[in-house]
């Protein structure tokens, strides 16, 4: 029936390869830095409006690897099995992925929506990390593969993971408070870094600061 054919597909692709394990694991990067420092009006650089910045450049292209690799998993189905079931099978398994994660980021992102909804929007994308998350997880069983170099990789994605999440939260509190005297920002800009100040800071600059802010919080 459908449901064997299905699993017998299924069980002779690969769930993630290479390509959608790079751009899984760069949402841990990206989601809390959309909330930090990056809203809708950035990711409109594809229509040539306003200059392009790292983090929907990288979503760009993440979405574009994420998208090639659904449309060669449909491919094989495709070629091995009715071209309704398998058009059927390719949107029950990828059709959330299409339409949440990608195409109503880019869309709305168009639109005069407010930042913090289009924010909350994106959230389906945190998604992806888990895809990550599983991948990592069987390699560390995988014979052909150090365990030890896995638990490596694993030691030094969280600690950065946790320093970056904890940074763009504080970040993201103090926007919320329009960097107003009292919040960390302007403390840093008076009493730690006073060449700083976050109105002029570029984006490299503002992220530095969001990790000392984490290192101080972490090792407090």
């Amino acid at each position: 029936n459908n449901v064997e054919i299905s699993d017998k597909i299924q069980s002779r692709i690969p769930l993630l390869d290479w390509a959608l394990i790079l751009t899984n694991g760069w949402e841990m990067f990206a989601f809390p830095l959309r909330f930090a420092l990056e809203g809708p009006k950035a990711y409109r650089f594809i229509v040539g409006t306003g200059e392009p910045s790292f983090v929907p450049v990288v979503d760009l292209i993440a979405d574009i690897l994420v998208l090639l690799s659904i449309a060669e998993i449909g491919a094989g189905w495709f070629r091995q099995t009715k071209a309704l079931f398998a058009l059927k099978l390719t949107l029950r398994k990828f059709g959330l992925d299409i339409i949440l994660s990608v195409l109503l980021m880019w869309v709305t992102a168009f639109t005069d929506i407010n930042p913090w909804v289009w924010r909350f929007i994106t959230l389906h994308r945190f998604v992806r990390i888990r895809r990550a998350a599983l991948y990592v997880n069987a390699k560390q069983y995988d014979v052909s593969v150090n365990a030890i170099v896995i638990l490596g990789i694993k030691f030094g994605v969280i600690l950065f993971v946790s320093l970056h999440w904890v940074g763009c939260f504080c970040y993201t509190v103090a926007a919320i408070n329009d960097f107003d005297s009292t919040t960390w920002p302007a403390y840093i800009s008076d009493s730690v870094f006073p060449k700083f100040q976050v109105e002029q800071a570029s984006d490299s600059e503002k992220y530095l600061v969001m990790m000392y802010k984490a290192l101080d919080v972490i090792t407090l």
